[in-house]
C-alpha cells in the first residue's frame, strides 16, 4: 500500500499541475535566507536512540548506587581534559549521578545500601569516613565567604588547594580565585539573568555555618571529576525546590586535567555549570536530564563565551545526528548535547530571530510547577504563538546551515544528509525509500536537478508517514541559485500521506531538501527512563516512506 501510494502520487499526471498553479505555490511558508552545506559526519539513522529498558524502582535504585560508587572510583590514569575526552565517553560531571542516587535512595533494598547512599551524599565536612572514594575532610575546614556563597577548604590533607601553607588563618590564592569566580557566577545567574537564588540550607544539620550556598574544594581530579552539586535537603522526597551544596576541584592542575584549557578556564566553566545546577534545585531538583544538563552546558557558554568547552558535546547532539531525540539521555550520556537546542532557542526567540536568553528562564519557571521538561517547553512556545513541531522545523533549518544562523556557527558542522540524489532526464525518479524516525528527531534528503531536465522542470515529492496524531511533519526546502531559500509545508492527510510540487530547473534551483520530522510529544511517564517525564515515547522508531519524481 505504501509503495503504491508513493508511485501513484509521483506518476499520475492528473496530480502534476503547471508550476504556476495554486497547487504548486499555495502557502509557501516563511522565507529563510541563504543556506550552504558544510562537511559533516554521517547521520546515525537512529542508532543508539532507543531508551534504556524500563526497570523496577528497586533495580533503578541499585543502579543509581552503583553509578555513584563508580563515580568516585579512582581512575587508572590521568583524567582526560574536557577538550580531549570524546563526547561519546561518559562525562565526569557528577551532579546527575548523585541526583539520581538522592532521588532513588529510599528504594534501596537493604540497610547497608541505604547507609552507603547516605555517606556518599553527605558533605566533605560531615566527619565520616569515605565508603566509596567520595571526598571527606580529615582535618577541620576553614572557610571564606561573600554575601551569597562560602568556599570551604582544608590545609593539611590531600584536598588542600594550591597555595596552602598549613595555616588556616591565611587564604590560599586558589581559594581566593574560586571565591571570586563562584560569587561572580552566582550574581550573574541570579541578580543579572533573573533566575531564582539557591534555596538556603539553614535547616541542614551540616549547613556550612549558615544558609549561604556552600562550595567545597577537594581533590576530585584523580577521579576524573570536574565538579558536582548534591541535593541534600531532607525534604527532597516531598518538595520540588531543595537546597544543596557543590564540590569543585582544588586546583584543576594540568597534570590531572591536561588538554588545552587552563586551570582558570576549567574553574570558570565548571562553576557556571555546577552553580546553575544549584539554581535548578530551586525550581525542580528532579527534572529531566536533557533540561538540567543541556541548560547547564548552555550556561557555560552564556557566561564564559571564549572558553567554548561546550562545543565538544556537538558530537553527541542533534547537529551531528539529526535523528537523535531532543531529550535523548542514558545512564552514561545525560543530555549534554541538548545545549545546542537551548542555544538555538535563545538565539532565535527575539524579534527577527534575535537573541533572547530569557526563554530558558521561562522554561524553568514553567518546570517549577506541575510541568515536566517538555511540557514546560511547550507552554513557553505556546505563549510565543508557536509549537514544538514548528520549532523543530526551524531548528532543522538552522542546523543545515549553522554558519549562517548561529552566532558561533562557523565552528559547527552542518547537520548531515540521510541521502543526496541527482535527478536527470534519463533518471528522473527517486523510487520509494524507507527511513526510521525517532521522537523529536528529523532526517534530511537532498535532490539535485540535472541541466538535462530543462528550464521548466518541476519536482514532486511524496511521503507516506505515520498518522499525523503521532507527530508526523514534512517540509520541502528549495535552495535557489541566487541564495534565496524558501520552505514549503507538505500537506499531510490524517493518515500521514502527502505530496508537494516545486520548481526544479537547474538554472534557478541548486537543490531541494526534504525534511522528515517526528514531532511526537506523547509518553508513558514514570517508567524509570532518562527521557522526558522518565517515560517511554509512544511514537518512536516509526517507519516513513518517501520518493520524488522530476518532470520536464
Amino acid at each position: 500500500m505504501i509503495g503504491q501510494l508513493l508511485t501513484l502520487a509521483l506518476t499520475t499526471t492528473l496530480l502534476v499541475g503547471p508550476l504556476g498553479s495554486a497547487v504548486a505555490v499555495a502557502d509557501p511558508g516563511p522565507d529563510v535566507t541563504t543556506a550552504t552545506t558544510a562537511p559533516a559526519p554521517a547521520p546515525t539513522v537512529g542508532e543508539g536512540t532507543t531508551p534504556e529498558p524500563v526497570q523496577d524502582p528497586a533495580t533503578a535504585a541499585t543502579r543509581a548506587l552503583a553509578g555513584a560508587q563508580d563515580l568516585f572510583a579512582p581512575t587508572t590514569s590521568a583524567p582526560q581534559s574536557r577538550a580531549d575526552r570524546p563526547a561519546t565517553q561518559p562525562t565526569r560531571d557528577g551532579t546527575l549521578v548523585l541526583r539520581e542516587l538522592a532521588l532513588r535512595a529510599h528504594d534501596l533494598a537493604t540497610p547497608a545500601e541505604r547507609r552507603s547512599a547516605r555517606h556518599i551524599l553527605r558533605r566533605p565536612t560531615d566527619g565520616s569516613n569515605a565508603v566509596g572514594g567520595e571526598p571527606k575532610y580529615t582535618v577541620p575546614a576553614a572557610m571564606v565567604c561573600t554575601a551569597t556563597v562560602c568556599v570551604h577548604w582544608v590545609e593539611n590533607d590531600a584536598n588542600a588547594p594550591t597555595g596552602s601553607d598549613g595555616d588556616p588563618a591565611t587564604v590560599p590564592s586558589w581559594v581566593s580565585l574560586t571565591l571570586q569566580t563562584v560569587d561572580a557566577v552566582y550574581t550573574a545567574e541570579t541578580a543579572v539573568m533573573g533566575y531564582r537564588t539557591p534555596v538556603p540550607d539553614t535547616a541542614a544539620i551540616d549547613n556550612g555555618g549558615d544558609g549561604r550556598l556552600d562550595v567545597y574544594l577537594a581533590n576530585i581530579g584523580d577521579q576524573g571529576l570536574y565538579g558536582y552539586c548534591v541535593p541534600d535537603d531532607t525534604a527532597r522526597t516531598s518538595v520540588r525546590a531543595v537546597y544543596g551544596y557543590c564540590v569543585l576541584d582544588n586546583d584543576y592542575a594540568a597534570t590531572e586535567f591536561g588538554g588545552t584549557r587552563t586551570p582558570v578556564d576549567n574553574l570558570r566553566v565548571t562553576a557556571a555549570h555546577e552553580l546553575f545546577h544549584a539554581v535548578q534545585f530551586a525550581y525542580d531538583w528532579s527534572e529531566d536530564p536533557w533540561l538540567m544538563e543541556g541548560t547547564a552546558t548552555w550556561m557555560e557558554d552564556q557566561l564564559f563565551d571564549a572558553v567554548d568547552d561546550n562545543r565538544r558535546y556537538l558530537a553527541g547532539s542533534p547537529l551531528a545526528a539529526s535523528d537523535m531525540p531532543l531529550d535523548f539521555a542514558t545512564a552514561d550520556l545525560r543530555g549534554y548535547g541538548a545545549w545546542l537546542f537551548w542555544r538555538f532557542l535563545s538565539e532565535s526567540s527575539g524579534p527577527g530571530n534575535t537573541d533572547d536568553p530569557t526563554m530558558i528562564r521561562y522554561v524553568w519557571e514553567q518546570a517549577a510547577g506541575d510541568a515536566y521538561s517538555l511540557q514546560a517547553l511547550q507552554r513557553v512556545l505556546a505563549l510565543k504563538g508557536t509549537t514544538i513541531a514548528e520549532t523543530l522545523a526551524r531548528f532543522g533549518v538552522w542546523n543545515r546551515d549553522p554558519a549562517h544562523y548561529y552566532s558561533e556557527g562557523h565552528a559547527y558542522h552542518a547537520s548531515p544528509l540521510l541521502a543526496s540524489r541527482t535527478l536527470s532526464r534519463r533518471s528522473p525518479t527517486s523510487h520509494p525509500h524507507t527511513a526510521t524516525l525517532y521522537h523529536l528527531g528529523q532526517l534530511f534528503v537532498r535532490y539535485v536537478p540535472s541541466p538535462s531536465l530543462g528550464r521548466h522542470a518541476t519536482l514532486r515529492v511524496a511521503v507516506d508517514m505515520p498518522a499525523t496524531y503521532r507527530g508526523s511533519l514534512a517540509r520541502v526546502i528549495v535552495h535557489h541559485r541566487n541564495g534565496r531559500v524558501v520552505g514549503y509545508p507538505v500537506r499531510l492527510t490524517r493518515s500521514g500521506a502527502g505530496t508537494r510540487l516545486v520548481g526544479f530547473s537547474s538554472h534557478e534551483v541548486s537543490s531541494v531538501e526534504l525534511d522528515l520530522i517526528n514531532a511526537s510529544t506523547r509518553y508513558r511517564c514514570h517508567q524509570n527512563t532518562y527521557e522526558s517525564c522518565s517515560g517511554l515515547p509512544l511514537d518512536d522508531a516509526l517507519t516513513t516512506r518517501y520518493a520524488a519524481h522530476a518532470s520536464r
